[in-house]
């Protein structure tokens, strides 16, 4: 099954040697290749090229010659917003990523930073270079550094649980089915229900909610773990990992709601 990886990077390279030389050429050609474009602009010593849901950029275009010479280009800076079946793994194994060494003629004249989360993953990958290196971003703020942020976008939400030895529980899976209303709702997911002929249930569909509805959730997960703590067969899963939504929705940052034992953690990451 192929993955569509929905990315955005920023990118701004001070052309100051050699090394600085290579990665424009590679940035230009990552260009000329990629596929899928929503948005792209490039900021060439001052001058911008700009477009937009073209899906590639076109050889008859000032963006195309403007990509084909930027290894003579002495400041760059890059917007881009993408959808197709790359991702970041792509980029750091075949493409200009593999540049961002730890070379200080390359770290002290390069930042970037990206995000990208898939249609069929539940991760998010984010990085950031500059002139402490690559890093891959991890979960490591508190709740105030994304507290600006009104609104969350999950392709993939992950709750399933599964319990068939206590499919015949009609008072456990009532309670069950009131949880899993009250999320459905307050996340905009449908609910797949099986309970009666194997004891499953799991949200479907992506989710969207807001910063402001994080404890609820956190609230309504542990209550729901709660209801199976003493059972032995019953299996839970539970993750979101969500990027902003709505205006600026590509924004550095994410959050994690995770089932760490019994109980929900609540991971946040803004860079």
């Amino acid at each position: 099954m192929s993955i569509t990886s929905y990315t955005y990077e920023e990118l701004t390279i001070n052309n100051m040697n050699e090394k600085t030389k290579q990665l424009c050429d590679a940035v230009g050609d990552y260009l000329l290749s990629t596929w899928g474009i929503n948005f792209v602009s490039l900021t060439v010593d001052g001058c911008t090229y700009e477009s937009a849901e073209d899906d590639h950029i076109t050889d008859d275009s000032e963006l195309y010659k403007a990509c084909q010479n930027l290894g003579s280009a002495k400041e760059i800076f890059l917007q881009l917003r993408s959808s197709n079946g790359g991702g970041a793994e792509w980029r750091l194994e075949s493409s200009f990523m593999v540049h961002f060494t730890d070379d200080p003629e390359l770290k002290n004249n390069v930042t970037y930073r990206s995000t990208d989360y898939y249609d069929s993953e539940i991760y998010v990958d984010m990085y950031r270079y500059n002139e402490n290196g690559l890093k891959y971003m991890l979960y490591a703020d508190t709740a105030d550094s994304i507290a600006d942020i009104k609104e969350w976008y999950c392709f993939n939400p992950e709750l399933h649980i599964c319990d068939e030895d206590q499919k015949e529980d009609t008072e456990l899976f009532e309670k069950v089915k009131e949880i899993f209303e009250k999320l459905s709702i307050l996340l905009g997911c449908d609910v797949y229900n099986d309970w009666e002929n194997s004891g499953e249930i799991m949200l479907e569909c992506s989710a969207r909610f807001a910063t402001k509805d994080i404890p609820v959730i956190v609230e309504l997960v542990n209550r729901l773990t709660a209801l199976f703590a003493d059972s032995e067969s019953a299996e839970i899963e539970f993750a979101f990992y969500a990027v902003p939504d709505g205006e600026g929705d590509y924004d550095f940052a994410s959050v994690a709601l995770v089932l760490e034992g019994e109980t929900v953690t609540e991971k946040y990451c803004r860079f």
